[in-house]
């Protein structure tokens, strides 16, 4: 009887796995809304930093914000605005990406026992988890400025005057290319370093507190 009765149940135990896999499922997203948002801006990385097409995007874009909205939109554009927002969208997406990552690496223990503390959402991400994030984030976010910076030559695209299309006005009235451009490449050497200088003590400051290891 005992083995009849086990028998029976094992039976009805694989009758109920048959009927449950042959029921229709219901439908569900495969991805959350955070995985989407994030292959749309891997996607988007990809489109923007493929070499060797990085440049020529570039300067198309600022053609394009310049020469293109005006027509599209009928809006009057300045030559700073086409190349503020030019920068704004090439760069937009390497930043998002940093930021996002330096919160991820925050461990999710220290948010759950924020959380368990009583502290609001608002409060859990100013008071710990940002104050963690910008240390990790700051070298990566230092070297994209550094690159940002050096990219802003092209804005000449535009028939913006910055030093570089300004020391190329004078090289042509003055036919001395050389010493106009060696001029322009020493400020734009110390400008740079200047701000790496900067970056490397604030990194240091940083290491202090046991959040980063110095380069």
């Amino acid at each position: 009887g005992v083995h009849r009765s086990t028998r029976e149940l094992e039976s009805a135990i694989q009758d109920y796995i048959a009927a449950t896999n042959d029921a229709p499922k219901p439908f569900r997203w495969t991805k959350t809304a955070d995985d989407i948002l994030a292959s749309i801006q891997r996607f988007c990385l990809r489109t923007l930093d493929a070499s060797p097409y990085n440049r020529l995007l570039q300067r198309t874009s600022e053609s394009g914000h310049y020469f293109g909205l005006p027509i599209v939109l009928r809006v009057e554009m300045t030559p700073f605005i086409a190349a503020t927002l030019t920068f704004m969208i090439q760069s937009g997406a390497f930043f998002a990406e940093i930021f996002r990552a330096g919160i991820v690496s925050v461990e999710r223990g220290q948010r759950e026992a924020a959380r368990a503390i009583g502290l609001t959402e608002a409060q859990c991400l100013w008071r710990v988890v940002l104050p963690q994030a910008v240390k990790r984030m700051f070298p990566a976010m230092m070297e994209r400025s550094i690159e940002l910076m050096k990219t802003t030559t092209l804005v000449a695209t535009v028939s913006y005057a910055d030093l570089l299309f300004q020391a190329n006005e004078l090289a042509q009235k003055t036919y001395r290319p050389l010493e106009v451009f060696t001029i322009a490449a020493l400020i734009y050497f110390v400008t740079i370093s200047l701000v790496s200088f900067i970056g490397a003590r604030i990194e240091r400051r940083f290491a202090l507190s046991g959040e980063l290891s110095v380069r």
